[in-house]
């Protein structure tokens, strides 16, 4: 996957100068298994992988990981006029863009890098993660995954906050994404899909917590500034 990566390079798309610095822009709230918002200051609203929570708030990109039930109930999110719905081909209700692996995309502003998600349970290609450019900050979801050569691929990304599944049973476990954590070189990092029934796993997000330098824990419901 080096050549759809270079290209993207070359667009100039996510690469932070060097000096940059996360904004302090951007909250994050975490509804359990993947599902989060993301909201700039400027009122700039993405979700991810919507399953059970409040989509109240209207959208203006909503981005699915895989066509599993819990990461793409898509038609739970309020959305503003033009809001664009991303989805790998197949994996969301009437999506407006059929996402690729390294094949970037903007839409209200928002720089999205389609990435490599897949393990013995996630096909590759009809799964994926993402590298999402808001607020001057760089933010990866893992999308349901495990430890993958393409990971160390995202250290040179500047990742300020990657949001990394954790549950050890359908995809890596606390220790393995502690080592994806560091793979991809993230200033910070909170663990998602804790749990591999329910919207989270106390124990699981406390062994992440542990084990990964500069983790930080968002309860369901809860809301933290990135």
């Amino acid at each position: 996957m080096q050549k759809p990566f270079a290209a993207f390079l070359s667009l100039g798309l996510l690469a932070m100068p060097a000096e940059a610095a996360p904004s302090g822009g951007v909250t994050l709230t975490y509804y359990g298994r993947a599902s989060v918002k993301l909201r700039t200051a400027g009122g700039l609203v993405v979700y991810v992988d919507p399953f059970k929570g409040d989509y109240a708030e209207p959208a203006d990109l909503i981005l699915v990981t895989h066509g599993h039930d819990d990461h793409n109930q898509v038609g739970k999110v309020a959305r503003k006029p033009g809001c664009v719905v991303a989805a790998p081909a197949g994996a969301a209700a009437k999506a407006d863009l059929a996402v690729v692996e390294g094949r970037p995309f903007e839409a209200a502003g928002i720089r999205v890098l389609p990435v490599a998600a897949y393990n013995k349970n996630h096909a590759r290609g009809e799964s994926v993660g993402y590298l999402i450019e808001l607020g001057g900050l760089v933010v990866y979801h893992s999308g349901d995954s495990s430890r993958q050569p393409e990971m160390a691929e995202l250290a040179s990304r500047k990742i300020d906050w990657a949001l990394l599944c954790t549950d050890g049973y359908w995809n890596m476990g606390p220790a393995e994404a502690a080592e994806c954590a560091a793979l991809v070189k993230a200033k910070r990092s909170i663990p998602i899909h804790s749990s591999p029934n329910g919207l989270s796993d106390a124990a699981n997000e406390k062994a992440f917590a542990a084990a990964a330098p500069g983790a930080l824990v968002v309860p369901v419901g809860g809301s933290v500034g990135l």
